[in-house]
């Protein structure tokens, strides 16, 4: 099983181990294929997402060697030539969860909260490729959070509880109304 926790920490758990950012490219890999996961990502999409400029034989080996870190901590990975597919059963994730999109109809009032702190002090120094998929990922959990935040203050307002509209999250229905 593999646990992606990404509001207000940044780490993926993969039974008793812990990868946080400090492992750059084991961080980047794995949530990368956890927020994939049950779609089949080609081996060359990682090559040009992690190592753009390498050469190709280095930057196979380096990924050959990242994955076999994962598997040996227990990454659940399946290979079928050149593409990798991680099972979404496999993954517990709290941003997967909250790019469903029900979420900002589902969430609770902490899970708003929470959602405003994607991926804290995580500036990756990996590939430019990488960061504009942070970023877009980034993107897509900040829009959410305002649709769930946009939910919460109409019906506070609805309902005339004027105290939890005042109580939103850092202020933060000022800054979209």
């Amino acid at each position: 099983m593999i646990q992606v926790r990404t509001l207000g920490t940044a780490e993926v758990h993969v039974g008793s181990h812990r990868i946080a950012p400090d492992s750059a490219m084991l961080f980047a890999l794995a949530l990368f294929l956890s927020v994939s996961a049950g779609q089949r990502v080609q081996r060359s999409r990682l090559l040009d997402l992690l190592w753009p400029d390498a050469s190709d034989e280095p930057r196979r080996h380096a990924l050959r060697q990242l994955l076999y870190r994962l598997r040996r901590d227990g990454f659940p990975l399946s290979l079928d030539g050149d593409e990798l597919l991680v099972s979404e059963d496999t993954v517990e994730s709290d941003v997967r969860r909250v790019l469903e999109s029900s979420w900002p109809d589902e969430a609770s009032r902490q899970e708003v909260d929470d959602s405003a702190h994607f991926l804290p002090g995580y500036h990756p120094a990996v590939s430019e490729f990488y960061r504009e998929w942070i970023d877009e990922l980034r993107s897509r959990v900040s829009a959410q959070h305002r649709r769930a935040l946009l939910k919460e203050i109409e019906a506070g307002r609805r309902d005339g509880r004027w105290h939890d509209v005042d109580a939103s999250p850092g202020g933060a229905w000022r800054a979209i109304l």
